[in-house]
């Protein structure tokens, strides 16, 4: 529902729909699916691991500046689902658990359950009438921060109009 009352709201002539993975850490080590992960915010050349959840999470880019000119651009979580890891089995595993646990890594990786996410919102948009705002209305960007350390974002003024490019690296930043 807060897609397409945002999507209304704003009048969005373009729907652009940034993801990206998240932890949720947790302190039971008897609650579902939680794994060991790497710590993001742990000192640098000294892994930590924390113990949680990993989750993908889709949040639709408002680009508020064609309002007022002032304001920059807002992020509001659309989709938050859970994206676990593939359990490794135990040293002393079969080869057929293996080669199991090989087929269901390929299956089952960040990037599968990504392209599974896109199709699940794209054929929401479709089903909800938003396919006619233009030949491809979901422009997906995957957020990585090398990728927009390279090439630097140039936002829009109240001289310089918004541009496409211009909009799509407000939302990312």
């Amino acid at each position: 529902p807060i897609l397409e009352r945002a999507i209304q709201e704003q009048r969005l002539q373009r729907i652009v729909v940034s993801t990206d993975d998240t932890r949720v850490w947790r302190t039971g080590k008897h609650v579902p699916q939680t794994q060991w992960h790497r710590d993001p915010l742990g000192p640098p050349f000294q892994v930590n691991l924390r113990w949680g959840h990993r989750f993908l999470q889709c949040s639709l880019s408002l680009p508020l500046y064609l309002q007022d000119q002032t304001s920059s651009s807002r992020s509001i979580p659309i989709r938050f689902e859970m994206a676990p890891v593939v359990k490794k089995p135990g040293a002393h595993a079969s080869d057929q658990q293996l080669e199991h646990y090989r087929q269901l890594k390929k299956h089952k990786n960040l990037s599968v359950q990504f392209v599974g996410l896109t199709q699940e919102l794209r054929q929401h948009l479709n089903q909800t009438g938003h396919q006619a705002k233009r030949p491809s209305c979901l422009d997906l960007v995957t957020l990585l921060r090398k990728q927009l350390a390279d090439h630097p974002v140039t936002f829009p003024t109240a001289k310089a109009p918004a541009t496409y490019p211009m909009m799509v690296g407000s939302a990312a930043a």
